[in-house]
């Protein structure tokens, strides 16, 4: 039996008008309206999807490179062709001038992307600039090193010059009305995380998060070169953090006591 003409019509049509509304403008909008959201619901099946035609992705892919190689075209990777860092900055300058992103997160989103390519070594303060503490350090020392400086962490050196950990004020408060020769407990010392001086920020920042630590010493060749604190690295994506008592990381290190050496006794 054929199928009539008009009845063919009709049945196109209102395909073509549910494929328009329910497959694309309706989900599109859904999308606009709440992108965190709709992200959040689509992730799941998505990866799920991914994971499931990954081999049959695989071979589309490999059929694609040999037929392109065999008219003597050299295939790229999507990676490789996606946009450098001078274009992406050239973007979000274009998107400021048209007013498609406030100057705040026009600045928070090029202070991320300038961190690219930065390491440790850029944030780090060298150890000849730190004001530190040795080990068994009192609690009279730590008490004058806070008012010398106005520091709340400072790292602690062994005899032997290296960095072993570092020393919260807020851990040692309880004890301040001890004697000051008393020594600060063994266990108040607080454990730094450990990175190269090459290590990316991104990987300096992942380390520090999983490890708890504020302050992580940062190592060349197997020797401590400098310290770098969390608050130096966040600052490097979202620019400066001001509050009441702000001082850069510079200021921090070359605020040392005028009484002694920057090793506090």
């Amino acid at each position: 039996y054929g199928l009539h003409p008009v009845a063919f019509t009709v049945a196109l049509t209102i395909m073509t008008l549910l494929h328009v509304l329910a497959g694309e403008m309706v989900p599109k909008n859904l999308a606009i309206a709440d992108p965190e959201r709709v992200a959040l619901w689509l992730v799941p099946p998505l990866v799920l999807w991914a994971k499931v035609t990954r081999p049959f992705t695989w071979l589309l892919n490999a059929a694609a490179n040999l037929l392109l190689r065999l008219v003597k075209v050299q295939p790229k990777d999507e990676l490789e062709t996606a946009y450098t860092s001078h274009e992406l900055a050239n973007l979000l300058s274009e998107s400021r001038r048209e007013g498609l992103l406030e100057q705040s997160e026009h600045r928070r989103l090029s202070q991320a992307l300038s961190s690219v390519d930065k390491t440790v070594a850029d944030v780090l303060v060298p150890m000849a600039e730190l004001t530190t503490l040795p080990a068994g350090v009192t609690l009279g020392a730590v008490e004058r090193a806070v008012s010398s400086t106005g520091f709340s962490r400072f790292p602690v050196l062994a005899e032997s010059g290296e960095v072993v950990g570092y020393i919260h004020v807020k851990d040692v408060l309880d004890q301040l009305g001890d004697a000051p020769e008393t020594p600060v407990p063994e266990h108040k010392v607080r454990r730094l995380a450990r990175l190269q001086r090459d290590t990316s920020l991104e990987r300096a920042l992942s380390t520090m998060r999983a490890e708890g630590s504020h302050l992580a010493v940062v190592e060349q060749d197997g020797r401590a070169v400098g310290v770098v604190a969390l608050e130096d690295v966040v600052e490097e994506y979202v620019g400066t953090v001001r509050d009441g008592t702000h001082v850069t990381s510079r200021q921090r290190a070359h605020n040392t006591s005028p009484e002694t050496d920057k090793t506090v006794t």
